[in-house]
């Protein structure tokens, strides 16, 4: 017999005074969850490993949900369910539009991208609008890229749309266009700008032309991509803030547009001075939204992007691989260094408690001693530091900032075994005795544009070691073998 209990409904009829008194509460309590925004101070990264407000202060009681349990907070596999959002409902299968810009050329390391996306295709398809002309292979090499979307589009093109959909006049357009490295600052208007190219995707995102992808179906499960209205992967050293690596939208009018929370937005996207670069997409875009529409739903997926920058970070050395479509991270132990950031989580319950305090007072961490302070701008966010970015997802959803640890997958002994006799055969230049290799983590993509030692892969297949340098487009890719190819 079941013990649940039935309510009867009631049906309420307010007079039109009474509806407006509610309209007006309700009001009232939207304006609650707008949040107080720091002023803004010297960004100088400073670390430490403070376990926040003891236990008995007011920060210390739960005021968020944090996801550590629960049948509403995780899902069977660790990922995250968001409370109160459409995850719970049936929906077509994903398919995601991937917006990537290229102006003048494509890049040396294309036909290894293009490898990567065939073994994503087509749940992920990669739609490359581009000035370059036609795409030619190197001299001597097929490069299979049917899974690509080559759209071609004048510079004229593309100063009309600027003009047309978004409102630039045409010397704002005509100067972003002239920039080259400026170009970055479009990716908020990628939505509209190219919305008919990504009509038939159930979610679109901008990405960078430097990315490789791994499995990503398998490090960002379907159900990620319904649970929230936006999903974006920030590197090691960003924090909060819409990733400009890669950034995936539920594809709604609400969200092609959501470059209007920033009412600056032209400004802001059409800035031509100096390096002609405000980064905003990666500062106060971020920000805007939150403050405008602080019911849209984001999870801060810092498990998946893998990228030279944690190695800044930590002062751990490690080796990546590409191998079979997966992305790798290897490393020896011990994953700490003496007075930085840890590469791995070490303390999940303290965490925890400093998630609670950089909500509830966020100036008051920022200047504490003994804590890590992750961020690319101090008033990117309300919370202004990421206390640990390496294998943890923070989802912003009803209100609150919700952690979990999502650590990297890790690979067997033979798999390390493996990809270290493989670059060792290969004379590849690592950093680390792969016999001692400890652990190797699987991610979802590999961000850092490298030179590749041959000038395309026989197919997308085999085993690349992704020899990464200090500087973003310095590194080399070089394959240690061409794997079975069908």
């Amino acid at each position: 017999m079941s013990n649940i209990r039935h309510a009867t409904p009631v049906v309420c009829r307010l007079s039109v005074r009474q509806s407006v008194t509610l309209m007006a509460a309700f009001a009232g309590f939207v304006t609650l969850l707008r949040l107080t925004w720091p002023a803004p101070a010297v960004v100088v990264v400073q670390r430490g490993d403070g376990a926040g407000p003891a236990a008995g202060s007011p920060l210390s009681a739960s005021r968020v949900g944090v996801g550590v349990g629960g049948a509403g907070n995780r899902a069977s596999s660790g990922g995250i369910i968001v409370e109160g959002h459409d995850s719970q409902r049936a929906h077509p299968p994903a398919r995601v539009g991937l917006l990537m810009l290229i102006v003048d050329r494509f890049p040396p390391w294309w036909p290894y991208l293009v490898a990567t996306y065939k073994r994503n295709a087509p749940q992920y398809t990669l739609i490359a609008m581009h000035t370059a002309g036609q795409y030619v292979p190197p001299v001597g090499t097929v490069v299979d890229d049917a899974h690509i979307r080559y759209i071609p589009i004048t510079a004229e093109e593309l100063r009309w749309r600027f003009v047309s959909r978004l409102g630039a006049s045409e010397a704002q357009a005509s100067a972003k266009l002239a920039t080259l490295k400026g170009l970055s600052d479009l990716k908020p208007f990628y939505g509209k700008l190219f919305e008919g190219e990504a009509s038939e995707f159930s979610h679109y995102g901008w990405v960078d032309w430097d990315i490789l992808l791994g499995d990503m179906a398998a490090l960002v499960p379907e159900r990620l991509l319904w649970a929230t209205d936006a999903l974006t992967f920030p590197g090691a050293t960003l924090g909060f803030a819409w990733a400009g690596q890669l950034t995936i939208f539920q594809n709604s009018a609400e969200t092609r547009e959501l470059y209007r929370a920033a009412d600056d937005f032209l400004a802001l996207g059409f800035k031509s001075a100096g390096d002609g670069q405000s980064g905003w997409e990666e500062r106060v875009f971020l920000r805007e939204v939150l403050k405008k529409k602080p019911l849209f739903s984001i999870n801060f997926h810092m498990a998946a992007q893998v990228d030279y920058k944690a190695q800044w970070l930590t002062w751990v050395a490690v080796d990546h691989y590409w191998d079979g479509g997966r992305i790798l991270r290897c490393s020896v132990p011990p994953y700490v260094t003496p007075g930085r950031p840890p590469l791995l989580l070490q303390n999940e319950s303290r965490w925890l408690r400093q998630v609670e305090w950089i909500q509830g007072d966020p100036r008051g961490f920022y200047e504490s001693k003994d804590r890590v302070c992750l961020r690319w701008d101090l008033t990117s966010s309300p919370w202004m530091c990421c206390p640990h970015s390496l294998g943890v997802s923070y989802v912003w959803s009803g209100g609150r900032l919700r952690a979990e640890s999502t650590p990297y997958p890790e690979h067997s002994p033979e798999t390390r075994r493996r990809l270290a006799a493989a670059a060792r055969a290969a004379g590849a230049r690592v950093r680390v005795d792969g016999s001692a290799y400890g652990m190797c983590q699987e991610g979802a993509f590999f961000h850092a544009g490298l030179l590749p030692s041959q000038p395309a892969p026989a197919c997308a297949g085999g085993t690349w070691a992704l020899l990464d340098d200090i500087g973003r487009f310095s590194g080399n890719l070089q394959v240690l073998s061409s794997g079975q190819c069908t």
